[in-house]
């Protein structure tokens, strides 16, 4: 894939690929880990009981990865820097990356999925509650105009994503000054705009794409 000019913003020199590194700018307790483990867990056994097979969105090692990826990729440098911001996590699965958020003592953070199944199951185990998410498909959401307007808007391990259709409704959800990030298998990432900032990721499986709203 031919990616459009960008790259890393030139003030950020840290090797962000690294697992190390990502785990470094926003750590989590043994006792946060903990949790993360035995809820998805039983979110996943719950899931297979379902058919759902193939759960990676429930590792919450990868997960914590992707997201400290896409937080540095927004800005962010540690976990202080969460307090009082919003974020929106389109297509989330579960939720694990929104209880991540919250521990880690972010603002109001909120996602989108389309899987009700998914999410009851996630509310019942207690990894999220039933106000976090809005079930329903991420694209109609944000073109209902109820979105309301965000700090951060996060999309983690999608599936064959035009960042140019995404793009122009993500700027209407977005203050000024606010990023749409993406964590992605590079061949999930379809038409990306010029000018998008672009990056390796997760020890180089991934890559990371930023986009910000002007101011």
């Amino acid at each position: 894939m031919t990616l459009p000019s960008g790259g890393m913003p030139p003030d950020l020199h840290a090797d962000w690929s690294s697992l190390e590194f990502v785990f470094r700018a926003f750590p989590s307790s043994r006792a946060q880990r903990q949790v993360w483990r035995e809820m998805s867990q039983s979110i996943h056994q719950r899931l297979l009981q379902r058919g759902h097979m193939g759960l990676p969105a429930l590792l919450p090692g990868l997960v914590h990865a992707r997201l400290a990826t896409a937080l540095l990729a927004a800005g962010y440098r540690r976990r202080a820097q969460l307090a009082n911001q919003s974020i929106l996590c389109l297509g989330c699965h579960a939720g694990l990356e929104i209880r991540i958020l919250k521990d880690f003592n972010a603002g109001d953070v909120r996602g989108v999925e389309i899987r009700s199944e998914v999410i009851t199951e996630a509310v019942a185990c207690g990894l999220i509650a039933q106000d976090d998410v809005w079930i329903g498909d991420f694209w109609d959401f944000l073109k209902s105009g109820y979105c309301g307007v965000w700090d951060e808007i996060v999309v983690l391990a999608p599936e064959q994503l035009s960042l140019a259709q995404l793009w122009p409704l993500a700027q209407e959800s977005l203050l000024p000054g606010g990023h749409l990030v993406v964590v992605a298998q590079p061949s999930d990432v379809m038409d990306i705009p010029v000018g998008a900032a672009h990056g390796s990721a997760m020890e180089g499986t991934m890559m990371w794409l930023s986009l910000t709203r002007e101011e």
